[in-house]
């Protein structure tokens, strides 16, 4: 491929501004970056540049942006002809969609084999200063396809800039839930004002009062409180996008028991009237949830060619054709699902979770909702917990976790690669390179989309390898034990709903003995995995086990019900913020094991986890009364739990 020369162009502006970077009065961010780029100093160059925006720069600034671009990348790929020559077809491409918006198409279509060479920052930041004349007039689909992007690159400058931008340039623009969700994220994590104060900002600074109603419908969903009431309001919505872009949030949005008849009513009312289809779907998922498999599959029948929700409405069916005892049209509709080349991740995960219920089913066994809790007793010894710890710090809701399984008479092991501050006396600390390698560790990447940066996956991987060299009972340090019970032994697994009607694995809690093959199978295939760069989210955790379960069988393992481990479950976490009485009064509380507080989903509903919940709550309460509790006993939480004593 023929290089690309800088030319006239960037010579000319060194010329002009390289004076000027001298001075502190008119040196702009572009002359820094100029300068810098004279000294050759690149990794202050690739810096500054992260941290611009495109508002507020001029066409040629922009395009002057992309230039420097340029240079970074042939600096960083020099000698690496094929890397080279990707990093120069991006930045072509990006020149012909900044001309044309024509060419906008192209460059989204460029960005999935830039990506992977260049990295999301890079190719978000260059995407955004590109496309920044064209966002407002381009289509929903390719503003979608822009904030995903620049969301992935976790840049909440960037974030923030396009959503003033759309709001404030491109008329009738609303954003739809995951967008929110998504902004709402990076917000949180910036750990300034709550994501209501930033909300209420960027409503007023961009004249956008007509959102003001859909914000709070989305801003209660995030949070997950009092969603039963924000479904009651949103009925009143009047804006016909508005209606739509909320209508389609429901149509893929997981919901728990009690709110799927809500979800189908409001969608219903809020669906354009041609959308029969859609309202039929919405009436399939709630047959699920009532277990009326005839009804499903009746549902479900004309269905099969909608051109959006084909895969959807074949897990559907598959779920009433494994509880029905078709087993062959079951595992058939599965695999449709599960080995389809156009599979959307996540459906391709939900096709293995309805894949170990169907195998359970034809194997004889009961379902896993209609299972009992174990009787797993506590030992007359003390029971061992095990458990990992990757970073400088504990923060309050890991401490809260080890706190309850001391508090319980549990050992608890930690296993870390460094000590870490804020450790709760009594926690055994281990050397988790005796199980794998400090060289190992990973977060996840792009393919996680808001899980972008979590350790859940190498915690996964983890896992397996403890339990496969050591065995025992592996517990995640976001779950707080209510009360004791002895797993020596046992084989167990935890379980999760994961939609109205669906349950999946769990593995937040696992036990099994030492050398267990599922153990060792699993970890073998996530190694695998890993090393293939083929790790999404839940990827080699609960989908990984359900195909392991849905392929061989139980193998000797009992799935708990999902009340033992997340009485309270992700979809819900939000509840956990409610008043302390009425939260601990809850049946499924006082028959469960333990409470999992799904920290990832804390990280998504937009709370902090840098310092426990300010507001009064179940969670806040019952931190302070662990935290400052003394003795032990095989039941002090769950005793905590009900009077404080």
């Amino acid at each position: 491929m023929k290089r690309i020369h800088f030319g006239e162009f960037l010579s000319q502006f060194m010329r002009r501004f390289r004076a000027k970077a001298e001075d502190p009065v008119s040196a702009s961010p572009l002359v820094e970056i100029a300068s810098a780029l004279d000294k050759r100093d690149f990794a202050t160059v690739e810096q500054r540049l992260l941290t611009l925006v495109p508002d507020g720069l001029t066409l040629t600034e922009r395009r002057l942006v992309l230039t420097f671009w340029l240079r970074v990348w042939n600096t960083r790929f020099q000698g690496v002809t094929d890397r080279l020559d990707q990093a120069e077809s991006w930045f072509r491409t990006l020149e012909r969609a900044m001309a044309s918006r024509d060419e906008v198409w192209p460059l989204y279509r460029a960005a999935n084999a830039a990506e992977p060479v260049l990295g999301a920052a890079d190719l978000a930041n260059s995407m955004a200063m590109a496309l920044w004349d064209h966002l407002p007039l381009v289509d929903f689909g390719l503003q979608y396809e822009a904030i995903s992007r620049i969301f992935t690159s976790g840049d909440i400058g960037l974030l923030d800039a396009v959503f003033h931008h759309l709001m404030q340039s491109a008329q009738g623009f609303v954003p739809d839930f995951w967008q929110f969700q998504s902004l709402a994220r990076r917000w949180s994590e910036s750990g300034k004002d709550t994501v209501e104060t930033r909300a209420e900002a960027l409503l007023r600074d961009t004249g956008r009062s007509d959102l003001e109603q859909l914000f709070k419908v989305y801003i209660a969903i995030l949070r997950q409180s009092d969603v039963e009431q924000a479904f009651a309001s949103a009925h009143g919505l009047t804006d016909p996008v508005q209606r739509q872009r909320l209508a389609s949030y429901l149509l893929g949005a997981s919901q728990t028991r009690a709110l799927i008849d809500h979800a189908v009513r409001l969608h219903d009312a809020l669906a354009d009237p041609a959308e029969t289809d859609e309202r039929q779907f919405m009436q399939a998922r709630l047959a699920v949830s009532n277990e009326d498999w005839s009804r499903v599959l009746e549902l479900t029948e004309g269905l099969l060619d909608h051109p959006e929700q084909r895969n959807a409405v074949v897990c559907l069916r598959a779920m009433a054709l494994a509880q029905s005892g078709a087993h062959e049209n079951a595992i058939a509709a599965i695999d449709h699902v599960r080995l389809g080349p156009q599979t959307l991740w996540f459906l391709r995960g939900r096709a293995s979770l309805i894949g170990m219920t169907h195998r359970i089913l034809q194997d004889g066994g009961t379902a896993v909702e209609k299972l009992p809790s174990p009787a797993l007793h506590p030992s007359s010894g003390k029971p061992l917990a095990q458990s990992l710890w990757v970073g400088p710090r504990l923060r309050w809701i890991e401490q809260l976790s080890m706190k309850s399984y001391l508090l319980n008479g549990w050992r608890y092991k930690l296993f870390v690669y460094d000590t870490p501050e804020g450790v709760p006396e009594g926690v055994e600390l281990c050397d988790a390179a005796s199980i794998l390698p400090r060289s190992t560790i990973f977060r996840e990447g792009d393919g996680s989309g808001a899980h972008k940066g979590s350790l859940g996956a190498f915690s996964d991987l983890f896992r397996y390898a403890l339990l496969s060299k050591l065995g025992g009972l592996w517990t995640d340090t976001d779950v707080v034990n209510l009360r004791a019970f002895d797993a020596a032994g046992q084989r167990i697994i935890g379980s999760e709903w994961t939609d109205a009607g669906l349950i999946g694995p769990n593995g937040a809690m696992m036990a099994a003995p030492a050398n267990d093959p599922l153990q060792r199978t699993a970890l073998r295939i996530a190694q695998e995995l890993v090393d293939a760069d083929a790790v999404h989210f839940a990827r080699i955790g609960p989908e990984l086990l359900a195909e392991l379960i849905g392929q061989d069988g139980l193998q000797g393992y009992r799935i708990l019900p999902p009340h033992f481990l997340n009485p309270v479950g992700w979809m819900e976490t939000g509840r956990l913020l409610e008043p302390f009485e009425r939260t601990r009064k809850l049946d499924v509380l006082k028959s469960a094991h333990n409470l999992h507080v799904y920290t990832e989903t804390w990280r998504l509903i937009g709370l902090g986890l840098s310092e426990p919940p300010r507001q009064d709550g179940f969670l806040p309460e019952l931190y302070k009364r662990v935290m400052n509790a003394t003795g032990s006993s095989p039941y002090r939480v769950m005793e905590l739990c009900q009077d404080g004593t």
